[in-house]
């Protein structure tokens, strides 16, 4: 079994050890067959952060402290450094002309869709986006809030670097669908995920109602555009 690398990204030795014991308590927990429904929301994003410190180290980014503030991307330094990509790093994880040339957080790098990254660059750059409120909805692990309620997240089943295995949640899509804008490959994954539960798939109109929820209460789920 892989050892899990997620509690790396954080740059605080003490939020490190705090994530560190949170995976050792909830799957605790599992083991003994006792789960909590309240975990689903922390098991959801420690399978995430997980997954970007693996794709992380396929682009031969430092994992331990990526998530400091004041990193900056290796694909865009002026210097032209770049960073010691592995040579089988996934295409998917290959940047963009965008990624290279505006100056951003290393986490954008990570997700394994270009045209969800550039999405999200460009959101940052015209502040369409707040970076902290994206980011706690993707990746925070110490929210004592958790509930059964759905948040907004993207949720990793398979492999990290192959966008078929990503899912993104109804309420992401709810609050951030406007960014998954070009990004079929996405909304094809989610529906695969979403019909192996059994549940109905998502349909985008971004030309007309945004993003139609068949299992919604109106049916439809309002994106940003």
């Amino acid at each position: 079994m892989v050892p899990f690398q997620g509690h790396l990204l954080p740059p605080c030795p003490r939020k490190s050890a705090s994530i560190q014991a949170l995976i050792l308590d909830t799957f605790q927990d599992y083991s003994l067959n006792a789960p909590r429904p309240s975990q689903l929301q922390l098991l959801i994003r420690l399978n995430v952060l997980d997954g970007l410190a693996r794709n992380a180290e396929a682009l031969g980014f430092p994992v331990k402290g990526l998530c400091a503030d004041e990193f900056i991307s290796p694909f865009n330094y002026q210097d032209g450094h770049r960073p010691s990509s592995q040579p089988s790093h996934p295409e998917s994880l290959s940047p963009t002309a965008l990624q290279r040339t505006v100056r951003h957080h290393p986490w954008v790098d990570l997700f394994p869709l270009a045209r969800l990254r550039d999405n999200v660059l460009r959101g940052l750059n015209s502040g369409a986006i707040d970076e902290d409120e994206l980011c706690s909805d993707l990746l925070n692990v110490e929210d004592r809030k958790w509930s059964d309620v759905e948040k907004p997240s993207l949720i990793l089943w398979g492999e990290s670097w192959d966008i078929k295995g990503w899912e993104a949640s109804a309420a992401f899509l709810r609050k951030w669908g406007w960014i998954t804008q070009g990004c079929p490959e996405l909304i094809e994954g989610t529906n695969y995920w979403r019909r192996i539960r059994g549940e109905q798939g998502i349909v985008f109109d971004f030309g007309l109602v945004g993003i139609k929820d068949f299992t919604g209460d109106n049916g439809y789920i309002r994106g940003r555009h």
